[in-house]
C-alpha cells in the first residue's frame, strides 16, 4: 500500500478553501495538511493535530505533533481506520475515477441517513466536498439525534 494513493497532494487544495464551511467546529486557527480521498481531513492546530471525519461530524485529536502522526502513518490499523484504503480500492474497482482534486463524496451524507454502501458513493471536487458537508453540518449541529430531515435545498 503506497499511502500517496490514499490522499491528494498538498499542492492539489487550498486550506482556508476547505475549512471555510467548517470554522464553526475546527477554530480559525486550524490548517489542513493532509486530505485523505475518502473526503477527510487532518488539521494542524496550535495544540496539536487533528482528524476530522466529515461523514460524521467527527472531530478529535489525533496526536500531538506532526513527528506523532508521520509515525503513525506507519501503523496499518492507524491508516485503514483513518484513510479507508479498502473503501477506496472498492470505489475504484467499481469503475468510479478519481482526479486529482477529487475525493469521494456522498449522494446522502451519513450523518443525513445515507449509508457508506458503494451506490451512495460518487467521485467529488474536494472543495465542493467540505463545502457542502460543512455547511450542512453546521445547519443540523444543534437538533436532537434522530431528527427526521426533510427537503435539502443546496444554493
Amino acid at each position: 500500500m503506497k499511502l500517496s494513493d490514499y490522499a491528494l497532494s498538498r499542492s492539489s487544495f487550498s486550506s482556508d478553501d476547505l475549512l471555510s464551511s467548517w470554522h464553526w467546529l475546527v477554530g480559525n486557527d486550524a490548517e489542513v495538511i493532509v486530505v485523505t480521498r475518502a473526503g477527510d481531513c487532518f488539521l494542524k492546530k496550535s495544540d496539536g493535530i487533528y482528524f476530522l471525519c466529515l461523514a460524521e461530524n467527527r472531530f478529535e485529536k489525533a496526536c500531538d505533533t506532526i513527528d506523532n502522526l508521520n509515525g503513525l502513518l506507519s501503523d496499518r490499523d492507524f491508516v485503514s481506520s483513518h484513510f479507508a484504503p479498502q473503501s477506496v480500492d472498492d470505489f475504484l474497482a467499481a469503475g468510479h475515477s478519481l482526479d486529482p482534486t477529487s475525493v469521494i463524496g456522498f449522494k446522502i451524507p451519513p450523518f443525513l441517513g445515507g449509508s457508506f454502501d458503494i451506490e451512495n458513493l460518487e467521485s467529488t471536487d474536494a472543495s465542493v466536498h467540505f463545502s457542502i458537508l460543512g455547511q450542512l453540518a453546521f445547519k443540523i449541529k444543534d437538533l436532537p439525534d434522530g431528527t427526521p430531515i426533510g427537503d435539502v435545498t443546496i444554493s
